[in-house]
């Protein structure tokens, strides 16, 4: 963050990856030939309920904000924002619809369906579980979303007088693999993954669980800028940083970033969490799942298609 700019913290964060699964039991790469699993029993375990046409997408969104509503000491105001990113949205629904209106069927798609498909509606049930009745934003885009989301929350936060704001990403898996693919493409060894993830940003340091030290996007293929950013960040107080790699970034790149920083552990969010656009939410949010003795700094670079890069670093604070 710029000197002088009121500091961002994380009051709490946490979510689902794949078939559901709480971010602190993640261990490793996913299943590449997994089926996605219906989600409405874990729902109910949590003792949520959801209308009942509400897509696997919508029950995916709902399911991750639970785990970090969980976490929160006190409930969020009701007046605080809403920011929600998502790559592919509601792909399932989407698919059905299609295949409901298009030839050979070519029937009238029914109303239900239609009106329970919409991207948006995720962000409308999570603040209805939240009892948030501020506004909601949904940011649908297949790369950086997340990071866009981030620095949208960083604004509100500074201009809008907001005390905190509650963030999340969501992406599904679907079946079969290959129409998944014709929509978001991927090796055929790598599996597909999903996730919900959702953290709560705030000016409040007396509640948090860590830090947000930068966000920022460089122009397409400035290599300088690029270096010179990553030059940045080490002569801060970032301290042998985790680096987490988006699946945009080039070998070369991850290269010059580790060599900068001094990272002792390099990962990658695609070989981790499985290839899906907001695989940048699960790992920032699941990294205040580990919390250890001693602060922890990690920095995440990604790149879309028309070669912007985005660059966030956060620390997270150690327990007693």
């Amino acid at each position: 963050m710029t000197e002088g700019t009121p500091r961002i913290f994380i009051r709490a964060a946490g979510g689902v990856g794949a078939q559901g699964t709480p971010l602190a039991h993640l261990a490793g790469p996913v299943d590449r030939d997994a089926e996605p699993l219906p989600l409405r029993t874990l729902i109910q375990a949590l003792d949520i309920t959801l209308p009942r046409l509400m897509s696997r997408f919508a029950q995916l969104a709902v399911l991750g904000a639970a785990h970090c509503l969980k976490a929160l000491a006190t409930p969020l105001a009701p007046q605080t924002p809403l920011l929600l990113a998502t790559g592919l949205g509601d792909i399932a629904r989407t698919n059905a619809l299609s295949d409901e209106v298009m030839p050979p069927s070519g029937e009238m798609a029914s109303p239900a369906a239609f009106a329970a498909s919409g991207n948006n509606l995720p962000a409308f049930l999570v603040a209805q579980l939240a009892g948030l009745s501020s506004r909601n934003l949904t940011l649908s885009r297949a790369d950086l979303s997340v990071e866009q989301v981030m620095v949208r929350a960083i604004a509100d936060l500074r201009t809008s007088g907001a005390g905190a704001v509650l963030c999340g990403s969501v992406d599904e898996t679907t079946a079969p693999r290959e129409r998944y693919l014709h929509r978001y493409p991927a090796a055929e060894h790598r599996p597909i993954g999903e996730g919900s993830a959702w953290w709560v940003l705030t000016h409040d340091a007396k509640v948090a669980a860590g830090e947000l030290l930068h966000a920022s996007f460089i122009p397409a293929r400035d290599a300088a800028g690029v270096d010179a950013l990553a030059r940045e960040l080490a002569s801060t107080s970032l301290d042998a940083p985790a680096l987490w790699l988006g699946s945009g970034v080039t070998s070369g790149e991850a290269d010059v970033w580790q060599a900068r920083l001094g990272a002792t552990q390099v990962a990658a969010d695609d070989l981790h969490f499985g290839r899906f656009p907001t695989a940048a939410g699960l790992a920032f949010a699941r990294s205040f799942t580990v919390m250890d003795t001693e602060s922890r700094d990690y920095v995440h670079v990604n790149r879309e298609t028309s070669g912007t890069m985005a660059v966030l670093a956060w620390k997270v604070y150690g327990i007693d």
